[in-house]
């Protein structure tokens, strides 16, 4: 019986090039903006320092940090992973 390789990476987001799918996407839509407005110089740099921003921000804080910062602002839900642990009753 052959050993089972388990990944190491199943869960990593999308990666391009270097940076992450939640980083590529500011520069993405800066650039068709700068498309749009005639400013792609300006829009791609800004959009490469904003990427680089996220990115160090990223990586001073664990996995899943902006999202519970979203949450307790109230910006985003939790799509209901996390029940009422008062409800007495649930609804299915």
């Amino acid at each position: 019986m052959e050993p089972v390789r388990n990944p190491k990476l199943v869960d990593a987001p999308t990666q391009f090039w270097f940076w992450s799918a939640d980083e590529i996407l500011p520069v993405i839509v800066l650039f068709f903006f700068g498309m749009i407005t005639h400013t792609l110089l300006l829009s791609t740099l800004v959009g490469i320092a904003l990427a680089y921003i996220i990115q160090k921000y990223k990586d001073r804080h664990p996995d899943g940090y902006l999202l519970h910062v979203f949450y307790w602002w109230g910006i985003t839900s939790s799509k209901g992973a996390v029940k009422n642990p008062l409800a007495r009753e649930y609804w299915s």
